[in-house]
């Protein structure tokens, strides 16, 4: 949050050498943070765990662990779909912000702050809720509600400060959304996933999605070369919108049994 508040005014009075020479030392107080950490890992070793076989095993478990519960099985296609489709977006949305809606330097950092706010408010509104709704309803209302509000940032124009009010809302909106669904999506992988396949799972899932956002933002810089960047940022809202009919077999799938533990009926 305090990084892409301070991001804008830092590159407007200092200059883009100084902003990214902040942003390295960052990661330096983050290593130096880490290696002060004192706390024993309590891991216990098993020696069938070694090599690059029993590594292959770890991430065939993954995916069948994937391919074994029916809601994240049926997620997964539009995870990775959604996953492209803002890759593309965010790729598009600096030139579209500096280059198309000419959004002063200064005011750049001050956008995106608003997608820290966001994303925290929807942790904070996503956690009150669990309990009373169930997770695959809150991954899939949080996902629907992301793709419907990105809808927003190709729609900003106008004088700057209406043009700039849109673009804000279609970045921190989808965050928003974006927090409320991974709240669901965390509470369906550790309520219906055993611990001993879990961080396989997460790491089958995180392989497909971030293999997916590589491909999206290479499609989205392209996209914008060839047809204009606003064009761009239109046709991947609306490949955003179709991609929702990927979701659907997820909808089919969602069973009781991934409610939390001492919701109300």
């Amino acid at each position: 949050m305090v990084g892409r508040a301070l991001a804008g005014p830092v590159v407007a009075v200092f200059g883009g050498a100084v902003g990214f020479a902040v942003d390295a030392a960052s990661y330096v107080f983050s290593f130096v943070s880490l290696m002060r950490l004192r706390a024993p890992d309590r891991a216990v070793p098993r020696p069938d765990d070694e090599g690059e076989e029993s590594l292959l095993r770890e991430a065939a478990a993954g995916v069948r662990a994937v391919a074994g519960h029916p809601f994240l099985r049926a997620l997964t296609g539009f995870l990775v779909a959604w996953g492209a489709i803002m890759a593309a977006i965010t790729a598009l949305t600096v030139s579209f912000l500096l280059g198309t809606l000419r959004i002063p330097t200064a005011w750049y950092g001050a956008l995106f702050a608003f997608t820290g706010l966001a994303g925290l408010a929807g942790s904070l509104l996503g956690g009150r809720w669990v309990g009373r709704i169930s997770y695959p309803v809150l991954t899939l209302g949080g996902f629907a509600g992301a793709i419907l509000t990105s809808l927003l940032l190709p729609v900003a124009a106008g004088p700057l400060v209406v043009a700039a009010s849109l673009a804000v809302l279609g970045i921190a909106l989808p965050v928003f959304f974006g927090a409320i669904a991974n709240i669901g999506l965390t509470g369906v992988l550790t309520v219906d996933i055993p611990e001993g396949v879990l961080g396989r799972v997460l790491a089958a899932l995180k392989t497909a999605t971030m293999t997916a956002q590589v491909a999206g933002a290479l499609l989205g810089g392209l996209l914008g070369d060839l047809v204009g960047v606003r064009l761009a940022l239109w046709l991947c809202s609306v490949a955003a919108l179709g991609s929702l009919v990927l979701a659907t077999p997820a909808v089919r799938s969602m069973r009781p049994a991934a409610v939390p533990v001492g919701a109300a009926p």
